[in-house]
């Protein structure tokens, strides 16, 4: 596999992708979040296949865990890495602004999904890098907002003007 690393111990190292979805209802921010096979609340992830990007990996996985399509906004949110049966996992998180989703999609019979305020995500997410993750997206998209009003802002000026 593509990613995948072992150092001087033998611990590989797999590199993942994350895709942390968000959509704009009513002016309020939801983010997707879904559930894995232990049932556990987290963000759709996975590995990072030979020949794929990681902004390719998060978007396929999104659509495979969550029938979500849409697109990466910006540069990753962050890293970060986590122990599983020998192995480190090291894992790349992307914002993706979700344009539309699937009633039905390939994971759809074993995992749930569900839409909720960031408040909300950072009660049910099962790791506390997770919730990490989901400051840095909230973070970005306020800052983004606020740019938006700014750059909105001085277009009107110039327009008045």
């Amino acid at each position: 596999m593509i990613g995948e690393v072992s150092d001087e111990a033998g611990i590989s190292t797999i590199h993942q992708a994350c895709a942390v979805p968000f959509r704009r209802r009513k002016r309020k921010v939801e983010f997707c979040v879904i559930t894995s096979s232990r049932g556990r609340w987290l963000f759709p992830k996975g590995c990072i296949g030979q020949g794929a990007s990681v902004t390719e990996t998060a978007l396929k996985e999104a659509y495979e865990e969550a029938g979500l399509h849409g697109r990466i906004i910006g540069d990753p949110l962050g890293c970060y890495v986590i122990a599983r049966n020998g192995d480190q996992l090291s894992i790349t998180a992307l914002l993706m602004e979700v344009e539309n989703s699937d009633r039905r999609w390939p994971e759809g019979a074993s995992r749930r999904r569900r839409w909720v305020t960031p408040g909300k995500a950072r009660r049910v997410l099962s790791q506390s890098q997770l919730t990490e993750i989901l400051g840095a997206a909230v973070a970005r998209l306020e800052d983004n907002a606020a740019n938006d009003v700014t750059h909105a802002a001085a277009t009107d000026e110039i327009r008045i003007g």
